[in-house]
């Protein structure tokens, strides 16, 4: 009868006898720490390549505030407001990755897409009328 357990391979046996597996290799070394930067050469900023990415992030910021108040009938142009700055943003930081001198093109093209559609809503709101009808609802009920 086998014992329980047992294996005929590398590892550990549960039974009676038997090997156990080899320990794991040793973590691999700690590298230095670089040395600081001299005064030739240049900035941390600038030894990480320069990356411009602040008119995405505006850009970014502004498309998603013009897409939530396109929701609020209170604020009827705000979605213009926040839609036209983030397509403008957007188209400028693209041309800045196309440049080189900035990375993360999703950042653009998110704040442009937030911005078309913010303006898109805008623009149904106003010729629907949705908005003063909310509005007129709102009064009725105060």
């Amino acid at each position: 009868m086998s014992e329980p357990y047992r294996s005929e391979g590398p590892g550990t046996v549960y039974g009676t006898g038997g090997t156990l597996p080899p320990p794991p290799p040793p973590p691999p070394p700690i590298g230095a720490p670089t040395p600081p930067l001299g005064p030739s050469q240049g900035t941390v900023y600038q030894k990480a390549g320069g990356q411009h990415n602040i008119l995405g992030w505006i850009g970014l910021a502004c498309g998603i505030i013009g897409t939530g108040c396109c929701c609020c009938p209170w604020l009827n142009g705000a979605p213009f407001i926040g839609g036209i700055p983030a397509v403008i943003l957007g188209a400028m930081h693209l041309n800045k990755v196309k440049k080189g001198a900035a990375s993360m093109a999703w950042l653009g093209w998110v704040a442009i897409a937030l911005g078309v559609l913010a303006m898109i809503a805008a623009i149904c709101g106003i010729a629907t009328g949705w908005q003063d009808r909310v509005f007129d609802q709102y009064q009725q009920f105060r």
